[in-house]
């Protein structure tokens, strides 16, 4: 996936940003990720095909030059996809020795009332901890943006809250002695033109293999030095907090990371031609936990430099990215580890990773007829990192490399690609450690029929997608059993096969989507040779507009997986239903149903599930001292679970059921 057009240079206050892809985003690509300058804009992008859109009349953005960053995220990796720069607003219109304007505070509350005002449990269900509960949860906010003389000063807070203790926002952490009403983030920038600070939530760093977009409590200053180069430091908390203690995030010396930068652009006037950049970060981590994350964490020490060359040459044809980087690892003294006994300390590590990503468009829309232009996109990734490689703050595995090459190619609306990966372990090829190597192939393709025809009567057609892949995970060596002790039983061999077909139709207000799937597992390791899976699943569903205040759905699935060892298959079966209806203006009624039955094929176990869940709401409005007022809803909803399971093997059968009904208002604004 790459970028193919993206807003550079001058963009007026209003002006959408729409950023082009070369294909749509599936969702084995992983997820996107757009800033601009400090900013993260992911979550205001609207997304159509390969385009998204970010629509911003009301949406105040730092002046100036800012740089336009779109990530790729698949899982803790960022990979950098697209890198410009903006000048947003007139920075001529308001000079440095302007005086100071009116300034901008916009407050937001929501807050949302709910009492669970009845509730049953019957059989095997489990009852609830709150039978009958009045809660309130809530969330206030204040964004500022303003100038004070010829400085911009530009941010927000955040503060939640709920009666709940057990869902305050430091309960995992602090327990009992957690705040109901807490702060949940907050960010200060200060500065306009080539000098900024950022103080609160931040997110820093670039570097793949170093800190990419790290985020948590802190620092941030970074200078232009004219329109070459830009110099950043960071400070930063070493773990997530949140609350108001420790509001800089820098309290503890030892539980710090700390990270600068250069970057220079070899081409001003062409920036993104070539980019470089140089990082350095130190850390330094006490065993403390994330307040969201459950982990047991040692106390650790990181030091570590890298370099990294971008490029979007030949207008964009040729889009390089390499990255290199050394890091220095060392065990910390931890006392909650050593309880006071003398402990022999790990040896102190220094390994190197590496990273190159590179595209190429070998044709950009040349035009094979009328409306069928063809872009042909050729690309190659090399991920390597030494065994104990480490540095803190990153998400590189260690250990590790991986090649993945292939190609891309956009014909009209039509898209397909294919692409193989190779990747293994042990790179040091210990006599006592078993390698294992995976392989895999994948193939893609996009066809929307109706514009592919582009005739009458050719909305009746669907969009086709397929996908194809094969996969296989095998021990590339086999170490003695005298000295691993590993057994040719161990050694894994696996072929994994999937292929996916889906249609999808849009008929005016209605639309219609079908999809089969196909998944083969055949194990092939010594010994479980029958441990093999067949999954075959189907899926369809319907939505109907019945105008503009009724709609809707319905949906179907049945899977069937057949497992070899056993010689039993089980099939799944469910369907769904759902409406929406507005009766009036403020009025509404929303129903949904779920219904799952399941059974093996020797009649030995069955499950069965029933849920229902119906909601009438109605709209308000409420007077406001500022120029919008606040918006609100009524609901009262009812919901419904059963479900029973019935083993005929053991002779065991369970079945429960539970129901509730909540009353309740949410509002939002002031």
């Amino acid at each position: 996936m790459s970028v193919v057009e993206a807003p550079a240079g001058a963009l007026p206050p209003s002006a959408p940003i729409v950023i082009r892809l070369d294909r749509p985003a599936a969702a084995a690509d992983g997820t996107l990720a757009v800033f601009v300058g400090t900013l993260d804009l992911s979550a205001l992008f609207r997304s159509t095909g390969e385009t998204l859109v970010l629509e911003r009349p009301d949406l105040p953005l730092p002046a100036g030059e800012q740089a336009l960053v779109v990530w790729l995220v698949q899982g803790r990796q960022w990979r950098e996809l697209h890198r410009s720069t903006l000048r947003l607003g007139d920075a001529a219109a308001q000079p440095p020795s302007a005086p100071a304007a009116a300034g901008a505070l916009t407050p937001a509350l929501e807050l949302a009332f709910k009492v669970q005002a009845d509730e049953a449990t019957r059989g095997a269900a489990t009852p609830p901890q709150r039978p009958k509960a009045r809660d309130v949860t809530g969330r206030g906010g204040l964004a500022v943006d303003t100038r004070i003389g010829g400085v911009a000063l530009r941010g927000g807070a955040n503060v939640s809250g709920s009666s709940v203790r057990e869902e305050a926002l430091q309960f995992g952490a602090r327990g009992p002695r957690a705040r109901k009403v807490d702060l949940a983030d907050y960010r200060l920038e200060i500065g306009d033109g080539p000098a900024r600070l950022a103080v609160g939530h931040v997110s820093w760093g670039s570097h793949p293999l170093l800190l990419n977009g790290y985020a948590s409590r802190g620092a941030i200053a970074a200078v232009k030095l004219g329109s070459r180069a830009e110099v950043a430091l960071a400070a930063i908390n070493g773990t997530s907090v949140v609350g108001f203690e420790n509001a800089l995030g820098l309290q503890d010396s030892g539980h710090r990371i700390y990270g600068a930068s250069i970057g220079v652009e070899a081409l001003p006037q062409q920036p993104g031609w070539l980019r470089v950049e140089a990082t350095v970060t130190d850390a330094s981590l006490r065993a403390l936990n994330n307040f969201n994350r459950g982990e047991i964490p040692d106390a650790e020490q990181s030091r570590g430099g890298g370099l990294r060359l971008s490029s979007r040459a030949l207008d964009g044809r040729l889009r390089a990215d390499l990255a290199w980087s050394r890091a220095t690892y060392r065990p910390a003294d931890d006392p909650q580890l050593s309880q006071g006994l003398a402990l022999t300390p790990l040896a102190v590590t220094t390994r190197w990773a590496r990273q190159a990503d590179i595209a190429f468009d070998l044709l950009r829309g040349v035009a094979l007829r009328e409306g069928l232009p063809l872009t042909l996109t050729p690309s190659v990734r090399y991920d390597e990192a030494q065994p104990l490689y480490k540095m803190l703050g990153a998400s590189l595995s260690s250990d590790l490399r991986a090649l993945r090459a292939g190609m891309s190619m956009q014909l009209g609306a039509a898209q397909a690609g294919w692409f193989r990966s190779a990747r293994r372990d042990n790179l040091d090829d210990v006599a006592t450690l078993m390698t294992t190597r995976t392989e895999a192939d994948e193939a893609t393709l996009s066809l929307p029929l109706p514009q592919w025809l582009g005739a009458a009567g050719a909305s009746a057609w669907p969009q086709v997608s397929l996908q194809v892949q094969k996969q296989r995970q095998y021990a590339a060596s086999a170490p003695s059993f005298e000295l691993s002790g590993l057994a040719p039983t161990h050694r894994p061999d696996q072929h994994n096969a999937l292929r996916n077909a889906s249609l999808a139709w849009s008929l005016g207000r209605h639309s219609a989507n079908y999809s089969v799937s196909y998944a083969r597992q055949d194990n092939r390791q010594p010994g479980r040779e029958n441990a093999d899976f067949l999954t075959v699943s189907h899926q369809a569903s319907l939505s109907f507009a019945l105008g503009d205040a009724l709609n809707l759905s319905l949906g179907a699935n049945r899977s069937r997986q057949y497992g070899y060892e056993q010689a039993v298959a089980n099939v799944q079966l469910g369907l769904t239903a759902g409406v929406q209806w507005r009766f009036f203006e403020a009025w509404s009624l929303a129903a949904n149903a779920a219904h799952t039955q399941g059974e093996d094929s020797l009649g030995l176990a069955s499950n069965r599930s029933l849920t229902t869940q119906t909601q009438l709401g109605r709209t308000f409005r409420l007077p406001s001292p500022l120029a919008r007022p606040a918006t609100g809803q009524w609901f009262l909803r009812h919901a419904l679970a059963s479900t029973r399971n019935d083993d005929r093997r053991f002779g065991l059968q369970s079945a429960g059921r539970q129901w509730s009904v909540n009353l309740g208002a949410s509002l939002t604004g002031l």
